[in-house]
């Protein structure tokens, strides 16, 4: 017992702050506001402050913050309030945020949203703080996250063309280099992240595809903490399966930042893109949170 008749169990499993801050929270709103010592009250503080409450839940924001633009399915950064996506169903083109549920996508609120209807992406939101949404306002350009009211578990694009982009906010520019990380699956050619100048599409992890070669400079290919090469067929095989794939690069120019397929290539599935506009960030560290968290 710890002043105000507050119990600590040592044998919870649960921290000794973690309890003590839930029952004196508890036990105050049941004094209406009011302490019965203010000795006891000055202990219990002193206690607490001595002693803080770790948070349940530790992002990769958290770990490694700095982020320019950061895009999840799961929650980032355990300071973050806002919502994963801005979804459209299709039944009547009402769209609706839906947030997180136990640091992952609210999939009950999603379906339950979409209900016997498909669902598509008006915006992803970025986590990182810095407002840079990827958004596609108009709804036949959307990717799909919804299917017959079930979710698909991903963003996905659908057509060969130059549509169903998200674009964000961010722009790249040439005087920074920077490190892209990406949750992807090809089911064609192409792979998740892109820039773009006037009508030139770019992915960011394929700087061997077509005139995006001559868009990124220096750059080095990482898939699932491994060195891979540098040809589109080497980052296709990559990403046969959902896999965490890095991009190392300097770009030629500024580009815009889309989120999607390029110039006619097939469609990808998207789960998080998380960008630093540099290459200080711990690169090991951020694969490792990644594969980790995906059990890759």
């Amino acid at each position: 017992m710890i002043g105000l008749g507050i119990f600590v169990s040592w044998a919870s499993g649960a921290s000794e702050a973690s309890q003590l801050a839930s029952a004196f929270t508890t036990r105050v709103v049941a004094d209406g506001g009011t302490v019965e010592s203010k000795a006891c009250l000055t202990a219990e503080l002193t206690y607490l402050t001595n002693n803080p409450v770790a948070p349940d839940f530790t992002g990769l924001l958290n770990d490694y913050s700095g982020a320019s633009a950061a895009y999840s399915l799961r929650l980032l950064d355990n300071t973050y309030s806002g919502n994963a996506v801005r979804v459209r169903r299709a039944s009547d083109n009402t769209e609706q945020d839906i947030g997180f549920a136990n640091n992952q996508l609210d999939t009950t609120s999603l379906e339950t949203f979409c209900s016997g209807t498909d669902g598509f992406v008006a915006i992803w939101y970025d986590q990182s703080g810095n407002a840079a949404n990827a958004a596609q306002a108009t709804a036949s350009k959307q990717p799909q996250i919804v299917s017959s009211g079930t979710s698909l578990g991903y963003i996905q694009n659908l057509t060969t063309s130059l549509d169903q982009l998200l674009k964000s906010s961010f722009s790249y520019t040439n005087a920074n280099p920077f490190s892209a990380f990406m949750v992807v699956q090809n089911f064609g050619d192409a792979v998740f992240g892109g820039t773009s100048s006037g009508s030139d599409y770019y992915a960011v992890g394929t700087g061997a595809i077509g005139s995006a070669q001559s868009g990124m400079n220096s750059v080095s290919y990482y898939g699932n903490g491994s060195s891979i090469g540098a040809t589109r067929g080497d980052i296709r095989t990559a990403t046969s399966s959902f896999a965490e794939l890095t991009t190392l690069a300097t770009p030629a120019s500024t580009r815009e930042m889309w989120l999607g397929y390029f110039n006619g290539f097939n469609s990808v599935r998207m789960q998080e893109y998380i960008v630093y506009d540099n290459q200080t960030v711990s690169r090991t560290g951020v694969e490792t949170n990644i594969i980790d968290h995906y059990n890759f």
